[in-house]
């Protein structure tokens, strides 16, 4: 035995000194790599926001799928390169979409270069686009087509990759809400939104003029476009049974009757959206370009008078708003600027961009995991009192940076806010504040049955005494002093009311801003609502980029973001010239000493 193995051993040794045998081994392994190669599908998505791979969502979704649907993708592939680089990532989730789809969703994908298949996209109902294309001889003129067909039985459905003359920009979620829409029967949104004095305004503006902080029409529009049509509540009254979570923007003026309603909405199992700042400050109007930048002249901030009448009804449920305004110098957000001609973005204190990146959101929960960006514009801070609600527990969400400054007051004007940061009268924080909290569990009622009695009889001052001893009867009978059996109730607090105002959409860079935060709010308004499928589809939105300030040690030496601006102009305009000059008269040195050329 041992002589057979000693002999293939020598045969095995000589064959490996064999170059045609290494050869057709190379061969061979070559080819079993590329067969096993072809079996895998392996990518790797670098880009900062993963925006070119599929998120959880997308398995979620397919795997929920009851009905085969049928999708017919038209993307023309004769485009200019900075189309065709737009639509690379996009044709690769649909082939990523069809590996993972199961055996329900089947995925087509053509490039309408016939007559034919022009014809079949348009009796899709995908119309042809115009795109051009340049060179230097001549200047031509064809139709794209950029068109997704769903068909699911008897229904069909259309996603439109082009959408205002530009390219859609979340094309997963996008891809996802139509198959959604189309195999699943909509219903009732669930959410109210809460109108009294003190809160945003809803009604859409006529003019650029009324686009102001103060009103979130599109954040509702958009969100009514894909959960359905809110519900209005009106203070002053029960929030009705079918509003499941409700939602106040802004710091308004709650009466007792109010704020006994909201508590019993919490103890019924209701969700509460609170967003409100601590500060009030006004935008100058002085027509469409005054809202972009500078051109806003925005006012001083100082504490509202209403913080503490709202403060008194939020500490009973363990969070409270601090009487302050707080910035955060470096991880201001830019913003869209006007200095006589030219558009430039300045860096906004008052606009913090919380990420991953900087270490500001919670890793562990599943909404702030799959966020790229959180941006709280003009915003203060918050307070937990845990204690207040034993059966509840508290999450941060979200926290500032442990550079951040508050203050009582201050101008929120573009120009004031550039030296904060670099002021010796900077009041820093001691310590990391909470930015978004989140209580969710059982609660306790705010009121006492001495309160709910006095409430009765200063609420039936205006009633006859049959409609005041009925109306005590109800307030006793249907009063919820503790959490309704089975269930859980969560409030949501977010120290500012901007986060989806109407005036970052005056333009484009702004926008950015505002679709962040749209797609962060919309999903937690699923999350609350039970229908966390697509939050991590939603969340994959491109975020907005920091401009970059002086580093630290150039703030010691000249304390001015003005002064920094200069030397950096200055530096470009004559040290680089003498630096290249020096070198030119060293190297011309080298070159005559060669020559034999005394200096």
């Amino acid at each position: 035995m041992k002589a057979f193995w000693r002999t293939i051993q020598t045969w095995l040794t000589s064959w490996n000194h064999d170059v045609r045998f290494i050869g057709i081994n190379a061969i061979l392994a070559f080819v079993l790599i590329n067969l096993v190669a072809s079996q895998l599908y392996l990518r790797w998505d670098l880009t900062r926001d993963q925006v070119n791979s599929l998120s959880e969502s997308s398995h979620q979704v397919f795997s929920e799928l009851k009905q085969n649907v049928i999708v017919e993708a038209y993307i023309s592939r004769d485009v200019p390169g900075e189309i065709q680089a737009i639509l690379d990532p996009i044709i690769a989730q649909l082939q990523q979409m069809d590996r993972v789809g199961g055996s329900r969703l089947e995925i087509q994908i053509y490039d309408p270069s016939t007559e034919e298949l022009k014809d079949r996209a348009t009796s899709r109902g995908i119309t042809g686009q115009p795109v051009g294309q340049s060179t230097m001889e001549e200047t031509s003129v064809r139709q794209g087509y950029f068109g997704i067909y769903f068909q699911a039985g008897e229904k069909s459905a259309l996603l439109e990759l082009a959408q205002g003359g530009a390219l859609i920009d979340n094309f997963e979620y996008a891809f996802l809400r139509r198959l959604k829409d189309l195999t699943e029967e909509p219903g009732p949104s669930g959410i109210g939104y809460f109108n009294a004095r003190g809160t945003a305004q809803t009604y859409r503006p006529r003019s650029l003029e009324e686009y102001g902080k103060d009103n979130i029409y599109w954040f509702r529009m958009l969100s009514e476009n894909d959960m359905g049509p809110w519900m209005d509540v009106v203070a002053g009254e029960p929030i009705p049974e079918d509003v499941e979570t409700l939602i106040i923007v802004g710091l308004p003026t709650l009466s007792r009757m109010d704020q006994f309603f909201l508590d019993q909405f919490l103890l019924r199992g209701g969700n509460l959206i609170f967003m409100a700042s601590p500060f009030e400050f006004s935008l100058q109007s002085g027509g469409p370009m005054a809202q972009m930048g500078m051109g806003n002249r925005a006012g001083m901030a100082r504490i509202s008078e209403n913080l503490q009448n709202t403060n008194s009804w939020l500490e009973k449920y363990g969070i409270k708003l601090r009487s302050e305004i707080l910035f955060e110098p470096v991880l201001a957000a830019p913003e869209m600027d006007i200095q006589g001609e030219y558009m430039v973005e300045y860096r906004n204190p008052a606009w913090a961009v919380y990420s991953h990146q900087s270490g500001n959101l919670n890793e562990e929960d599943d909404l702030t995991r799959n966020a790229v960006q959180i941006i709280l514009p003009w915003t203060g801070s918050l307070e937990l009192q845990p204690n207040r609600q034993p059966q509840v527990e508290y999450t941060t969400l979200l926290q500032s940076s442990d550079q951040a400054i508050v203050a009582e007051s201050h101008s929120l004007d573009l120009r004031n806010m550039q030296d904060i940061g670099r002021s010796t009268d900077d009041q820093y924080i001691a310590s990391p504040r909470p930015m978004m909290a989140r209580a969710t569990g059982s609660f306790f009622s705010s009121f006492s049955d001495d309160e709910v009695q006095e409430l009765a009889r200063e609420s039936s001052g205006d009633l006859s005494a049959v409609q005041a001893r009925r109306f005590s009867e109800m307030l006793e009978e249907q009063r919820l002093k503790v959490q309704a059996d089975g269930t859980e109730s969560t409030l949501l607090i977010i120290p500012t009311a901007y986060m989806v105002s109407d005036v970052f959409l005056t333009n484009e860079s702004n926008a950015r801003i505002f679709q962040v935060n749209m797609a962060f709010l919309s999903s937690l308004l699923e999350s609350l609502q039970g229908d966390s499928d697509l939050v991590a589809a939603r969340l994959r939105t491109r975020g907005v980029d920091y401009i970059e300030g002086p580093p630290t040690w150039f703030s010691y030496l000249i304390p001015s973001e003005k002064g920094f601006q200069v030397v950096f102009q200055w530096f470009h305009t004559l040290l680089i010239p003498l630096i290249l000059g020096i070198y030119g008269l060293i190297r011309l040195n080298r070159r005559n000493q060669k020559r034999g050329f005394d200096d």
